[in-house]
């Protein structure tokens, strides 16, 4: 009898410490900017830059650069299907994004070939609502879906009145969207710069311990300050713990402090049944045997980067393409 219920206790143990462990961070970078009109320059570079960051605190990225539409639809499709509720999603894009009749569009490198006007777009282009509903129905536990898209129109010239800038998105519960500017603003590519300034401040302070919210606070001050004022990141979101690319020693890390206190309340009924199957006499119940020792409560409080392997001139928005071991070019994707 003692056998059965030794297994029994050690495997529901198991299963609550596989349960409190932390998230896969999972992660889609996309940086186009090989246009055949209205070309950019730092896209590519960003997402490079992007990459790093990621990879730094534990995420497992997939790049693209200068991305067709076919290979951006079978990446996001991929992304998605590797996402569930045991993930952190994050997507970032670089590169020209418009908007038309209230839908965000991300313009592949082909499209511009292809589309005369916006109208073109629900066609040729990639509707970011695409991507962020992937993602959402997924039931990943936390969405961050990042955009330092072009504001103005590659467009312009062939319409009337087109708008300027990225329209307001809605996201469900537990997602966060940040843009470069604010929602019908044009933002900066950062000429003669090797980074847009969304880019270069958004991966210099994802580096530091601090939670995502206060992050992109920090990116707000540091372009607001770059650029005269002129160009104002923005960020919607509700979630409702903090998330952190980076913890600090001692901090619970995403959404675990809940995971440690249920673990916590259920763990000295499993330490009885062990102790109880292992000895001769039956122990009285006592929740004081089962108390965590500070080594064993410490493994979930940090997160170890190595757990997993001014002002420049406004232009149409946002260098060339290099081959990189790990990353997907638009050539490969089709292929």
């Amino acid at each position: 009898m003692k056998k059965p219920l030794t297994f029994f206790a050690l495997l529901c143990l198991t299963a609550v410490r596989l349960a409190w462990a932390e998230p896969a961070r999972v992660a889609l970078v996309i940086g186009n900017a090989a246009y055949s009109r209205a070309a950019l320059a730092n896209p590519v570079n960003d997402a490079r830059a992007m990459t790093a960051a990621l990879e730094a605190a534990g995420f497992r990225v997939t790049t693209l650069e200068n991305a067709s539409q076919k290979a951006m639809k079978q990446a996001v499709q991929a992304f998605a299907a590797s996402l569930d509720g045991d993930t952190v999603a994050l997507f970032y894009y670089s590169g020209h994004g418009v908007q038309h009749n209230g839908a965000n569009y991300l313009i592949p490198v082909d499209t511009l070939e292809n589309v005369q006007n916006e109208a073109q777009l629900e066609y040729e282009a990639l509707d970011s609502g695409y991507i962020l509903n992937a993602m959402e129905n997924s039931g990943s536990r936390l969405n961050l879906f990042i955009l330092d898209a072009c504001r103005n129109s590659p467009f312009a010239s062939a319409t009337r009145g087109g708008q300027h800038g990225l329209a307001y998105m809605n996201g469900s519960r537990g997602t966060l969207i940040a843009y470069a500017t604010a929602p019908g603003t044009v933002a900066y590519d950062g000429q003669g710069a090797a980074n847009s300034p969304y880019t270069a401040s958004l991966v210099k302070w994802m580096r530091q311990p601090l939670p995502i919210e206060q992050v992109l606070k920090n990116v707000l001050n540091e372009v607001r300050a770059a650029t005269d004022g002129k160009q104002n990141p923005w960020y919607a979101a509700s979630i409702s713990s903090d998330f952190y690319f980076i913890a600090p020693s001692g901090v619970n890390t995403e959404f675990l402090a809940g995971r440690a206190s249920a673990f916590r309340a259920v763990q000295p009924v499993f330490v009885y049944l062990i102790k109880m199957t292992s000895s001769e006499t039956t122990p009285p119940f006592s929740p004081t045997i089962a108390r965590p020792h500070a080594p064993e409560a410490s493994h979930v409080t940090a997160r170890h980067p190595q757990h997993r392997p001014a002002r420049h001139g406004q232009t149409n928005c946002h260098t060339r393409p290099t081959a990189r071991t790990g990353r997907l070019s638009a050539a490969a994707a089709r292929g």
